[in-house]
C-alpha cells in the first residue's frame, strides 16, 4: 500500500491501527516484515495515551521488545512488564519478563538474565501457558549454556522438545535441536551435532519468531 494509505488509519482511527500494531510479533516476524513492525509499533506508541489505553500501550511495548535485539529489547520488555505489572496481569508480566531476560542475555547480562527467565518461568507455569514455558525453557537453556553449564543446559532442553512438537512451535523446536547440536559439538562430538542439525535447520526455514 502507498505510504499515504498505510499510515491514514491514525488519523482517523489510531485504536485501531494500535491494535493492528499490537499484534503479537510472530505477524510481522514470521512475514520477513520486522522493520515495518517496529514503524507500526512505534508509530501507535506517539499517537495513543497511556493513561487512556494501558493494557494496549503494555501490548505494544511488548511487540517492539519481540521484534527487537539487545538494549532496546530489554528495555521494551521492561516497559511493558511494569505496565503490565501495575494493570495486575502476571501472565503478560510475565511474557515481557522473558522478552527482557533474553535482550539482557544478548547484552552479556547472562547472571541478571537467567534471573529473570527463571522468574518468568515461574509465572508462566503458574499460569499454564504452554506455549510460552516452551520459549521460556528454550531462552533460559541458551543462558545455562552460555555459562558452560552443559549438564543443566541439556537438562532444560529435555523439557520443551515433546511440548514444542505437540504445539507446533516451529521457533522454540528448532532451537531446541540447535543447541544439543551446539552442545555434543563444543565438548567434542561433531557426529551427535551433525545428526541433529538438518532437524534444526529445516523447521528454522519456516520464517516464524518467538521473540
Amino acid at each position: 500500500a502507498p505510504r499515504s494509505g498505510r499510515w491514514s488509519v491514525w488519523e482517523s482511527a489510531p485504536f485501531k491501527g494500535g491494535r493492528v500494531a499490537g499484534t503479537p510479533g510472530m505477524l510481522w516476524g514470521s512475514g520477513g516484515r520486522t522493520d515495518e513492525g517496529r514503524r507500526w509499533t512505534a508509530g501507535a506508541l506517539r499517537r495513543i495515551d497511556q493513561a487512556t489505553a494501558p493494557a494496549l500501550v503494555a501490548r505494544l511495548w511488548l511487540t517492539s521488545a519481540l521484534l527487537s535485539d539487545g538494549l532496546r529489547k530489554f528495555e521494551d520488555g521492561e516497559r511493558a512488564r511494569s505496565l503490565y505489572a501495575s494493570l495486575g496481569d502476571r501472565q503478560g508480566a510475565a511474557r515481557a519478563l522473558r522478552c527482557a531476560g533474553s535482550g539482557l542475555h544478548q547484552l552479556g547480562r547472562t547472571e541478571e538474565a537467567e534471573e529473570a527467565l527463571r522468574t518468568a518461568l515461574t509465572d508462566l507455569r503458574d499460569g499454564g501457558n504452554a506455549t510460552e514455558v516452551v520459549r521460556c525453557l528454550f531462552a533460559l537453556s541458551s543462558v545455562v549454556w552460555a555459562r558452560c553449564a552443559f549438564a543443566s543446559a541439556r537438562q532444560l532442553l529435555c523439557e520443551p522438545l515433546p511440548a514444542a512438537t505437540a504445539l507446533a512451535d516451529a521457533a522454540a523446536w528448532a532451537g531446541d535441536h540447535f543447541n544439543p547440536a551446539a552442545l555434543p559439538f563444543s565438548q567434542g562430538g561433531p557426529g551427535a551435532a551433525a545428526a541433529r542439525a538438518p532437524d534444526s535447520r529445516s523447521m528454522d526455514l519456516s520464517g516464524m519468531s518467538s521473540g
